[in-house]
């Protein structure tokens, strides 16, 4: 089949019948001649006849035809060219162009060789695209087709063809690689996992990245699988999971909070936004995967009774319509009747009442009387809109809410007209316009689904686009942002083009940081920022996704807070210490100026002010409870937010009285344990009536519980410690008795050993069923209340079971009638033993021992009485010790004795301390509190060496430079079995 135009043809159909070409140097048409006569002139007069009207039909034809024609020179000179070509090249219709080069209208040099190779190569081309210009330099692009004429003897003398331009094409095109590109990195790159499934068979077509990370897979272990893969078991599912199912029969755009199963069998909580698509006549469910896991922990951890959290949709449709100044409808566009089930026609017949509910309505005519008011003044803003949230109704009657943008229309002189409104369904997400390419739908679809803000920018930073949820963090409209450059809304913007980012985004990488967005009334707000390069028709740019991470930093600082109250429990010095512990972290939470504890005294029925900061008031006297707020929260048990109208109301209903003075905004929380409460916790503030919100409400009343507790343990632990005193008091006075009665006692040892083991007796028999009993009733509970209560009574039987056996453990070494069992012990082989079985104490606390006993030594002592020697004295070296520090052994023989020492880089002794270490219940760190330690271990130790024969003692050069503990054992030298 021929490649040439049907007019090239007809052409050479005339030219067999006997006509031949010539151009003539007047004139751009083709004119035909015929070949001398040989016959009858009136024959010649006929063919010269129809060659005329041959010539002027097809010139007609030509020079009409939407394709341009022409034949050039092989230089690229016009010979012939039609009125498409003026067209095309933009000149005018009439514009005689022969004799012009046509060459010099291509932009590439390159393509006008290659068009004259393929023709000497081919005889023709078609379909060659080639990059042109018009004549006033606009950029266009054109296809041609060409043929290489020849004359009789072969050789080629012009070239014949048509051009059409398709400049409209390749500007679609590459507008559609723009889309496909945007598409392709919006997929690759955002947080929430994105899923493509067949709605048939519920295989997975496609999956991005983030859906494989969220479960735990790769992409190719989903690709191609059942969407059943994705969720936990389910005994009822078939070919689809229940989730997959209920998204089948809903809506556009529904929403279900379900789970995803990890690899592994982990559970994740997700939310799950589904569309129903249909790609080249496939069915399909596009689902985005928002993990939720985080948030569903979050209000789990802070015991909120009700859901705090709402996915915004995004995907509602905006209804266009105006009214008339009699609030009668004048025009509806047809996206109501998807919205609402009216027509348009039944739009245009309806009344404002008919529409919105009863409350709606009168807030619709409020707002509108008060634009109306606003019209009489001076400064009226002619642009300005108002934004209503109202309640619409549909033609089935059921009731959904609307946003409602509203602004007048005007006429020349400003003067209001009628009204134009913006309607969008805020209850579920606006369909992706059906005109769009499938390309940009799936495009739209995930951009405006997205559960984060999705901004895009130039390399200025400009910004090019956004979706609905960058819009609605921000406060701008789609619009506004549009106008605006990245730096209006990030202070912390890196300077396009010479930051490093720049660099990495603009390079492929995908760079993950976080800053702070302002929004359009001035508040900053944290964000974690995800960018990734793109291609815009004006060149690279940059895509980011933008998450909005103000909870989980608010939820940090309260971990923190927590994490910090309870620390101060142990490391607080006493009660006072810890109230002021406790200021200063609710002071990283909130405005805590003024700030008090008030403890409850249930016996005496007073409340007791033991920490009171107030820049007005003074420490209060203990008092009986009135009807202050203080007394009205211990009363009610509930955290108040009080104002000057709360206060005024409860001052009406006679609940408080003014006590103090008067405060702007108050707020207290009770201190509970349990169901009992021991005080309360106050905050006030003297000028600013909203120092105090919700948030600190809230945020108060979930600490309170946390402060109560380690209040509580805190005074537990003052009274144990207060205790412990006595106990070394009444020890110390039993013992200077005994010196100044050595007599009188000697002959009660016997009654003391028996009343010591009968002690013993009865103080173990009660904690024994404590401790065999608590674990498991501590089994059964589940409250965090009740397991905290359990903890605190298995520690303090712990510490009475420890305490009541050290303190026999002394008495037993003290009475004469207690004898050790002395034998031959291998100093060296029983310090080796023992460090080995301490070696995991000393790794915790990444502690060096360096034993430098070499010789043999072979001492006389009890086994077992020497080991407790030696663990109280490496224990107690290891606890006063900081990490990384050491401890050396070393032993020098001295006669029948040997003296062992044991040095640590700890803390140190000063002369004070040194004269009462070895006294029973005496502690070095008073602000120790650990229930490990009792106080008895170094008198122990002392008792043995002395029921050994010998002493101990310790040196130390003051505090910070470590201690070295003495004590010796009698020897007998005798050689090794090793040598």
């Amino acid at each position: 089949m021929s490649d040439e135009p049907d007019i090239i043809m007809q052409l050479r159909k005339e030219e067999k019948l006997g006509f031949l070409h010539s151009k003539t140097q007047c004139d751009s048409e083709l004119k035909f001649v015929k070949q001398p006569p040989e016959r009858d002139i009136t024959e010649q007069k006929k063919a010269e006849d129809y060659l005329r009207e041959s010539e002027k039909r097809y010139s007609d034809m030509l020079a009409n035809l939407d394709e341009g024609f022409y034949s050039i020179t092989l230089e690229g000179i016009l010979l012939y060219h039609n009125r498409k070509i003026n067209q095309i090249l933009g000149f005018s219709p009439d514009e005689n162009l022969v004799g012009k080069r046509v060459f010099d209208f291509w932009r590439n040099l390159d393509d006008r060789k290659l068009y004259l190779e393929k023709l000497e190569q081919n005889g023709s081309v078609r379909n060659y695209l080639v990059a042109a210009r018009k004549q006033d330099g606009k950029p266009i692009f054109v296809e041609l087709f060409g043929r290489l004429v020849k004359d009789k003897q072969g050789d080629p003398v012009r070239i014949d063809g048509s051009i059409v331009d398709v400049t409209e094409r390749m500007q679609a095109q590459q507008l559609l690689c723009e889309r496909e590109e945007r598409y392709r990195l919006l997929f690759t790159e955002a947080l929430d996992g994105i899923c493509l499934a067949d709605a048939e068979t519920g295989l997975i077509i496609d999956c991005n990245q983030a859906l494989a990370d969220l479960v735990g897979r790769e992409r190719v272990e989903l690709i191609g699988q059942s969407q059943t893969i994705l969720h936990p078991h389910d005994k009822n599912q078939d070919t689809f999971s229940s989730t997959f199912r209920q998204h089948l029969t809903s809506e556009e755009g529904h929403t279900l909070e379900t789970q995803v199963v990890t690899r592994i069998g982990s559970i994740r909580e997700v939310e799950i936004k589904a569309n129903h698509l249909n790609l080249q006549g496939r069915k399909m469910l596009l689902g985005i995967f928002h993990d939720i896991t985080e948030r569903i922990k979050v209000e789990n951890a802070l015991r909120r009774s009700e859901e705090k959290y709402r996915l915004v949709t995004e995907n509602a449709s905006d209804a266009i319509w105006t009214m008339d100044m009699n609030l009668r409808f004048t025009y509806a566009s047809p996206s109501h009747e998807r919205m609402t089930g009216y027509t348009t026609e039944d739009v245009l017949k309806l009344s404002l009442d008919e529409f919105l509910t009863t409350e709606s309505l009168e807030r619709a005519l409020r707002t509108f009387a008060t634009e109306m008011e606003r019209e009489n003044s001076e400064e009226k803003d002619l642009s300005r809109s108002v934004i209503l949230e109202l309640d619409e109704i549909r033609v089935d009657g059921s009731i959904f809410p609307i946003e409602t943008r509203i602004s007048f229309l005007r006429d020349s002189k400003g003067n209001p007209i009628g009204i134009l409104g913006i309607t969008r369904d805020i209850t579920e997400r606006r369909q992706i316009e059906q005109s769009l390419r499938e390309s940009e739908k799936r495009y739209r679809t995930i951009l405006d689904q997205a559960a984060d803000a999705v901004i895009m920018h130039d390399s200025t930073g400009r910004i090019m686009d956004v979706n609905l949820k960058a819009c609605h963090s921000l406060g701008y409209s789609r619009d506004e942002l549009l106008s605006m450059s990245i730096r209006d809304i990030d202070p912390e913007a890196i300077q396009i083009g010479k930051d490093k980012l720049w660099s990495k985004v603009i390079a492929g990488e995908q760079v993950l940081f976080e800053s702070h967005h302002r929004r359009k009334d001035g508040r900053v707000f944290p964000v974690e920022v995800t960018l990734g390069s793109v291609s815009l028709s004006t060149g690279q740019g940059v895509i980011g996704i933008v998450r909005d991470i103000t909870e989980r930093k608010q939820v940090e600082l309260l971990e923190h807070a927590l994490y910090e109250i309870a620390r101060a429990s142990e490391t607080a010095k006493n009660l006072h210490d810890l109230y002021r512990v406790v200021h200063l972290i609710i002071k990283s939470l909130m405005s805590a100026k003024n700030f008090y504890v008030c403890l409850y005294d249930e016996e005496e029925n007073l409340l007791h002010y033991p920490y009171f900061v107030d820049e007005i008031d003074i420490l209060p006297e203990p008092e009986q409870p009135g009807k202050g707020l203080t007394a009205y929260v211990l009363r009610t048990g509930q955290t108040l937010l009080c104002d000057a109208s709360t206060d005024e109301d409860l001052i009406r209903r006679g609940e408080v009285e003014l006590v103090g003075s008067p405060s702007a905004c108050w707020l207290g929380a009770p201190l509970k344990v349990g169901e009992k409460i021991i005080g309360v916790i106050a905050l006030q503030h003297y000028s600013d009536p909203k120092a105090y919100s919700e948030r600190e409400k809230q945020i108060l009343d979930f600490v309170s519980g946390q402060i109560a507790h380690t209040i509580e343990h805190k005074r537990s632990e003052e009274e144990r410690q207060k205790m412990h005193e006595m106990l070394q008091k009444v020890n110390k006075d039993l013992e200077q008795t005994v010196m100044d009665r050595t007599a009188e006692i000697r002959s009660l040892l016997n009654q003391k050993d028996e009343f010591i083991n009968q002690l013993g007796h009865d103080l173990k028999n009660p904690l024994t069923p404590l401790i065999t009993l608590l674990p498991l009733l501590k089994k059964h509970v589940s409250d965090t209340e009740s397991l905290e209560r359990f903890d605190v009574v298995l520690r303090n039987v712990e510490y009475m079971k420890n305490l009541v056996t050290k303190t026999l453990e002394l008495a037993r070494l003290s009475s004469p009638n207690t004898v050790f069992d002395l034998e031959d012990i291998n100093l060296t082989e029983k310090i080796n033993e023992t460090l080995h079985a301490q070696k995991l104490m000393f790794q915790t606390r990444h502690i060096t021992v360096d034993n430098k006993i070499r010789d043999t030594i072979i001492i006389q002592a009890d086994a077992l009485r020497f080991e407790e020697l030696l663990n109280n004295l490496l224990t107690n070296a290891v606890k006063y010790t900081p990490e990384g520090g050491g401890i050396t052994l070393d032993a020098k023989p001295e006669k029948e004795w040997v003296i062992v020492s044991i040095h640590d880089t700890g803390i140190g002794l000063t002369e004070g301390q040194i004269a009462h270490i070895f006294d029973e219940f005496y502690k070095v760190d008073q602000s120790r509190h650990d229930f490990e330690s009792s106080g008895l271990g170094l008198p122990i130790c002392k008792r043995i060496a002395a029921k050994h024969g010998g002493k101990i003692w310790v040196e130390s050069e003051g505090l910070g430079k470590g201690c070295t503990f003495y004590f010796t054992m009698k020897t007998r030298q005798k050689e090794s079995r090793d040598k």
